[in-house]
């Protein structure tokens, strides 16, 4: 399993973190140098990943299921269940050069997905009514500011069968980071998690990375 390092690391305080504005500053400007680390050129890059998680999805879902992604930047991941033929396919992305080359890149995905430039924080207010059969982040809740916690409270509403999260849980020395465990976060009286495993340990990411998959199970009731 390969380590990152992480608990030898400086540990950032709170106090140090970026604001959630200065958070959305960096992600909405990400784009500036091509070859910067969180260009959206590179998130074109990473097959791996995204091959793992459609097959991962494609355990728990059909190809009709209404999939949300967010933070899907450039749309990498939603291109791979594209090209499985899901078929309702929705992504919430901050930085708007990301979808201007998604619609480069992938312009098939493009014209057949819904997708939205947004702080995922502003279209989860707006669209609180919304409904999807699975919603899902890779790399993405790490960077929410603790003061927008309330989304995770939305997600769980508006998602009526599935939640897949890959993140970060314990980065502490970036200010963009804001770690946290997700199985405290989305597991209550109708979320359990149903599956989790180290990203180490299947060699998509390193050993900060956790995958969990979170099932509703009382439906009927909701």
């Amino acid at each position: 399993m390969k380590d990152y390092g992480y608990k030898i690391r400086k540990v950032f305080k709170k106090k140090e973190r970026l604001s959630k504005n200065k958070v959305w500053e960096f992600w909405k400007t990400a784009a500036k140098e091509s070859t910067a680390d969180n260009s959206p050129n590179n998130y074109i890059k990473g097959k791996k990943r995204s091959v793992y998680l459609v097959n991962l999805i494609a355990k728990y879902l059909n190809k009709k299921s209404k999939i949300l992604e967010i933070g899907c930047n450039v749309g990498r991941n939603l291109e791979y269940l594209h090209k499985n033929n899901f078929q309702n396919l929705t992504g919430v992305e901050i930085n708007k050069e990301a979808i201007k080359l998604m619609r480069k890149t992938y312009p098939n995905l493009y014209k057949a997905a819904k997708i939205y430039i947004s702080p995922v924080e502003d279209w989860m207010m707006k669209n609180k009514q919304e409904s999807f059969d699975l919603i899902y982040t890779v790399a993405v809740l790490e960077h929410i500011h603790w003061d927008s916690e309330f989304i995770f409270d939305i997600i769980k509403k508006i998602s009526k069968k599935y939640i897949i999260t890959i993140e970060d849980e314990f980065t502490p020395w970036s200010n963009r980071h804001f770690p946290r465990n997700y199985k405290n976060i989305f597991e209550d009286a109708s979320w359990k998690q149903i599956y989790n495993v180290n990203c180490g340990s299947i060699d998509i990411l390193d050993d900060r990375f956790i995958v969990r998959v979170f099932e509703k199970f009382n439906n009927k009731e909701q």
